[in-house]
Parts: structure tokens; C-alpha cells; sequence
């Protein structure tokens, strides 16, 4: 329908732009960093380097630091991400599978004349 298109093109607003920057700055730095401590400390500066340009009103620095900083995740991008174990991927992902119904029938063994 003409409402579900409209609604697929919308484009993003500048917030929810920022905000994906910023959670996938945040994913990177977890992917790079193990110990929590210094992911903490890390998380930190990069919340100030988000929050020293929140004022910035000018349209094309808005564009040119979005651009940077999208090019920047890209090239920092972790080549083997932490993945959770539970997750598609992760180390857990489809271990101890729940047997098929069938199996767990009572008379799934047994054979009826």
C-alpha cells in the first residue's frame, strides 16, 4: 500500500542519524575493547566527542561531521565483532536444540499394526 511505501522512504531524521552513530561507535569500541574498565573510559571520550558538537547548527559541518564519522566507523570497523553467544553467530546459537515434537511423542517408538 501507498502508506506502507511512504513510511519505508521516509528519510531519518538528524537525531536518529547521531543516535545510530553513536550506538555504532559505542558497538565498536565494545568489539575492540575487552577489559570493561577501559571500555568505560573509552565509551566516555567518545560521548564527549559526540556532545562537544550537540550545538552545531551549521547544515554542511552537521554533513561534513557525519560523513567523517561514518567513514571513521568503516574504517576502524572490527574484522571478527564480538557477537553474543546467544545471538545468530554467536557460540551458543543453536546448541541443545529442544528435540522435534515428534520425538517427544510417548508412542513415537512404538509400531501400531
Amino acid at each position: 500500500s501507498s502508506t506502507t511505501h511512504n513510511m519505508a522512504s521516509r528519510a531519518l531524521t538528524h537525531s536518529q542519524i547521531v543516535s545510530r552513530l553513536y550506538k555504532r561507535a559505542l558497538v565498536s569500541c565494545r568489539d575492540w575493547t575487552v577489559e570493561r574498565d577501559l571500555f568505560n573510559s573509552e565509551a566516555l571520550k567518545i560521548r564527549a566527542e559526540f556532545r562537544s558538537h550537540m550545538n552545531e547548527t551549521d547544515p554542511k559541518t552537521i554533513k561534513r561531521l557525519v560523513e567523517k564519522t561514518e567513514k571513521r566507523l568503516t574504517k576502524h570497523q572490527h574484522p571478527d565483532p564480538y557477537t553474543l553467544p546467544e545471538s545468530p553467530g554467536g557460540s551458543k546459537w543453536e546448541r541443545n536444540i529442544p528435540p522435534s515434537p515428534h520425538i517427544l511423542r510417548p508412542d513415537a517408538f512404538y509400531y501400531h499394526e
